[in-house]
């Protein structure tokens, strides 16, 4: 075994011999403040509610398997090769690369090397709502007719609710995600009739002024939020709704009898090994490659000690293919889950919700894309944080998983609490209890012109 390699195993040992005495004092509740109260969106801040499952405090635990990670990937040393190809980024351990076409993969550098990660640690909903309407009062119909002019532009939706009724007027063509997105708002307007209200709905996976129309500040605070599945900033002024998997992921955690019985599998039966499978495309094959291409680096990159796949694509190197089809309940045989973030764009995976369904262990990589629930995630309780650079991706996956590894219990304490924030905040009466709260926070923002001489009904301020 190479020297980096004894220095991995013995930083994961290090943190695995107190683990036992951690679990225990964490299980007693000593240090831990368990939340007992709800809130509601307009009222005033309150704690979330407690949690159903596992030990609902691993603050020490968490600690220690921290501490693992660090030690190990200080300890992580590469020789690169000497790239004859030229490297574009300013960073020399990054040679060695075949970064041709250059300004492919410099345009790929951009977008996913990213050091940021979406926020956590809110305790509810309510909370969530709040920090997204933070930023408006009053919505005009100017406002929404902005916001329109941009979105139509692109796959989009604009949905009126007028005294009960809902009508929508659709631009672009269908990708496929309208429909199911607009059901869970009938749906929602079903169960009980939302009020008055102008929303304008995109269906892609990036905001409109990063994508496609650079929109100026002035011009920008002019024109009313649009609800997307995803957003990247806080002042990106994107109101987020499920995206338009939700429905097929439901049926996932709810009907689905081979992925509930892999989901039900005892952590301790479960390889111990990192899964993942996914398409290629130059951000991965940039990321997975550098490991490929270093000294020891089927080692660095877990390429053979782990279970990691790819599909479709044309290859940059030599990245293992999956030699059958991977179905999301095959997954769920592992202990350890790697989400490395969106595909070809950064932006989202619409598969990050159904690795914490597994009851394995998410690990997840730095991104500043999140979704509507994201920052309800707790790190190192719900999941672990893996880093997202460029050149880190593939080097982190071996010395987490040793880690995670030397840490059984705090791993299946992790898993529990993943599957557990599945139940609570991802249900279908979750989900849409959280539509229905954000429509309604939006509709007291808005000024909604009625019928008549000078009749105008104002927001809430």
């Amino acid at each position: 075994m190479s020297a980096v390699a004894l220095l991995l195993v013995a930083a994961a040992a290090a943190a695995a011999a107190g683990e036992r005495a951690l679990l225990a004092h964490a299980a007693a509740g000593k240090g831990c403040k368990v939340n007992t109260a709800s809130e509601s969106v307009d009222g005033p801040a309150g704690v979330a509610p407690g949690e159903n499952g596992g030990i609902g405090c691993l603050d020490g635990a968490s600690d220690k398997l921290q501490l693992c990670l660090q030690r190990a990937n200080r300890s992580i040393w590469e020789g690169v090769l000497s790239n004859q190809r030229g490297n574009p980024t300013e960073r020399p351990e990054w040679d060695g690369i075949d970064w041709t076409p250059v300004g492919k993969a410099g345009r790929f550098k951009t977008r996913h090397d990213v050091t940021e990660r979406f926020p956590v640690g809110m305790r509810s909903y309510a909370e969530v709502i709040r920090w997204q309407m933070a930023p408006y009062a009053n919505i005009t119909s100017q406002m929404v007719d902005a916001a329109w002019s941009v979105a139509k532009q692109k796959t989009s939706a604009r949905v009126t609710i007028r005294a009960g009724g809902m009508r929508v007027l659709n631009s672009g063509s269908d990708i496929g995600r309208r429909a199911q997105v607009l059901e869970i708002l009938r749906e929602v307007h079903r169960d009980s009739p939302l009020p008055d209200a102008d929303l304008i709905i995109l269906f892609s996976d990036l905001a409109p002024e990063q994508e496609w129309a650079p929109v100026q500040s002035g011009s920008e605070l002019r024109r009313a939020p649009i609800f997307m599945a995803s957003r990247r900033s806080e002042d990106s002024r994107i109101l987020l709704l499920p995206d338009h998997t939700f429905p097929e992921f439901w049926d996932l955690i709810e009907r689905n009898e081979h992925f509930l019985l892999s989901a039900e599998k005892d952590f301790s039966q479960r390889i111990p090994k990192m899964h993942f499978v996914g398409t290629r495309n130059t951000y991965r094959n940039s990321a997975w490659c550098l490991g490929a291409a270093t000294a020891n680096g089927s080692m660095m990159t877990g390429l053979l000690t782990e279970a990691i796949g790819f599909r479709g694509g044309v290859e940059k190197c030599d990245l293992p293919t999956w030699p059958e089809r991977q179905g999301r309940s095959d997954a769920c045989h592992y202990q350890y889950l790697l989400s490395p973030g969106g595909g070809t764009w950064p932006s989202y995976s619409n598969r990050f919700k159904n690795l914490f369904a597994c009851g394995s262990v998410p690990v997840v990589t730095n991104t500043d894309w999140y979704e509507f629930f994201y920052p309800l995630l707790r790190p190192h309780h719900d999941f672990v944080p893996a880093e997202n650079a460029l050149g880190s991706l593939s080097r982190y996956v071996f010395p987490t998983a040793e880690c995670l590894r030397q840490s059984p219990l705090i791993a299946k304490n992790i898993a529990a609490n993943a599957r557990q924030f599945v139940k609570q905040h991802l249900s279908k009466r979750a989900v849409k209890q959280y539509v229905r709260d954000l429509l309604v926070a939006y509709s007291k923002r808005m000024s909604i012109p009625r019928r008549g001489p000078n009749r105008v009904t104002k927001g809430a301020q």
